[in-house]
């Protein structure tokens, strides 16, 4: 999808209602800006979620669910005193 903006004379450019409502990027979104020998690159900075907000009718709209639950140390794999310390300590959280 290519669109034209302009530059203003504070150096602001909007990005087209088109874009931002498909990338769904509300006011406030923070942007990197990218030098690139051909012109910018501007990308969600990663702090931005990356999918909109949920709503009621897409918790309504899941599909409901079957048979016993399950605890969340059986579905991490981590045993109880090890899940409490991680939670307790999330800096010692593993990087995924």
């Amino acid at each position: 999808m290519n669109q034209l903006t302009r530059l203003s004379a504070k150096g602001q450019i909007v990005i087209p209602k088109t874009v931002r409502d498909a990338k769904h990027w509300p006011p406030g979104t923070t942007f990197d800006v990218i030098d690139r020998p051909d012109g910018i690159l501007l990308q969600p900075h990663p702090d931005v979620r990356a999918f909109r907000p949920t709503t009621l009718a897409d918790l309504a709209a899941l599909p409901k669910a079957t048979g016993a639950p399950h605890s969340v140390d059986a579905i991490s794999g981590l045993d109880a005193e090890t899940l409490a310390h991680l939670l307790d300590n999330p800096a010692d959280m593993p990087r995924r």
